[in-house]
């Protein structure tokens, strides 16, 4: 199917509608605002809130879903210790902790993949974490915790997953790239995480973990630029608000470690933080701008 586009009705642009349904698409836009200068229609505002309903709904589902078959499987464990005991034990002869665990990672990626599940991709990239680098996640009564233990593999192996993911996640079909692009998003906040470890106590693997800290704060600078540029330059808006995220939690991380908190520090401080506010807001307003007949 073809249809004719375009502004100058003398020259009009021939559309492929096969080409354009192979590609994922998603515009952020005020609804109401476009209602309120008359460029939709009301049927057409209440058909818009209605899709966006069944997504919402489709993702709740999900991530219900999983935690039921994880509950399910603790109950079955706990219903059946002696067995599951038993069967734990005969795979760990056969494949080993860390074979068990790049299973499970398999396993999960897998699922969310089958299933287009992006609550399962995320968890996947946990996974992931916890295989790599003797990272860990704990928890104690009101407290989660993630421990990166070497924040320079890190850094390395999940910046690589993050770009490699999202190369994929343009050549899939809709549903899996929503699975690919969490999976690679959540890959970015992981290597914050692990840039700001290093940053504060550097790498043990190094011979002076003090000057790593120094080379991992500069690095991290440098790769915030050059990301934030490329996301802006493209409207990637989650990587360049993340971008702002991390840009500033770098930032007064290394203000507090030098300057200390004081009086003149702390108003300083503050000042800078409104007017990177005022910057991130107008430009996620402009990202937002009202579409115009």
């Amino acid at each position: 199917m073809t249809v004719v586009t375009g502004g100058d009705p003398a020259e009009p642009q021939r559309v492929d509608m096969r080409q354009l349904a192979e590609e994922t698409v998603k515009v952020t836009i005020d609804i109401t605002e476009l209602l309120r200068a008359g460029t939709i229609t009301r049927e057409e505002h209440d058909r818009l809130i209605e899709l966006a309903k069944t997504d919402t709904r489709s993702h709740a589902f999900s991530v219900i879903s999983v935690l039921a078959m994880i509950a399910v499987a603790l109950g079955a464990i706990g219903l059946f210790p002696e067995f599951f005991t038993t069967l734990g034990t005969k795979l760990l002869d056969i494949f080993g902790a860390r074979g068990l665990h790049f299973i499970a990672i398999l396993a999960t990626g897998a699922g969310a993949l089958a299933a287009g599940s992006a609550f399962l991709s995320m968890l996947c990239a946990f996974a992931v974490l916890t295989f790599v680098g003797n990272a860990g996640l704990f928890y104690s009564h009101a407290e989660y915790l993630i421990a990166i233990e070497e924040p320079k593999l890190t850094v390395l192996v999940f910046s690589a997953l993050a770009w490699v993911v999202y190369w994929a996640s343009l050549h899939l079909d809709a549903k899996r790239a929503r699975v690919a692009v969490v999976f690679s998003r959540t890959c970015i906040f992981f290597v914050n995480l692990a840039f700001w470890v290093g940053s504060l106590w550097g790498d043990r693997s190094a011979a002076n973990p003090k000057s790593s800290a120094i080379v991992f704060s500069i690095v991290w600078a440098l790769a915030l630029v050059a990301v934030g540029t490329w996301a802006a330059t493209r409207d990637k808006r989650w990587v360049v608000n993340t971008v702002a995220v991390f840009s500033a939690i770098h930032f007064y991380t290394q203000w507090f470690e030098h300057l200390g908190a004081n009086p003149g520090s702390l108003v300083m401080a503050g000042v800078l933080a409104l007017g990177i506010v005022a910057a991130l807001r107008r430009y996620n307003r402009n990202m937002q701008a009202p579409i115009t007949a």
